[in-house]
């Protein structure tokens, strides 16, 4: 839907994109999700469950093994490092 928007393939986006980032649109997309979860488990604004389904993801287990893919906790361990360190 991107491509569409601007009037371009999909292969040229991706190729623009990482040209000008550094970085692919998908790995961009995570970042800024498991970023974001971040920021809600800091705040403990949001359970694993809504985070997960705010996000996108089909199962709070699946958000659960990304977020530990992507930071090397998962997100119980993640808030409870925040807690320890506060």
């Amino acid at each position: 839907s991107i491509a569409q928007e601007f009037l371009v393939g999909s292969a040229n986006l991706k190729k623009i994109f990482k040209q000008e980032t550094g970085t692919s649109i998908m790995t961009y997309f995570k970042t800024i999700k498991m970023d974001t979860a971040k920021e809600w488990l800091a705040g403990h604004q949001k359970s694993i469950t809504e985070i997960a389904n705010q996000l996108g993801f089909s199962s709070s287990h699946h958000f659960s093994t990304a977020f530990k893919k992507s930071t090397g906790l998962s997100p119980t361990d993640y808030y409870k490092q925040l807690i320890t360190i506060k």
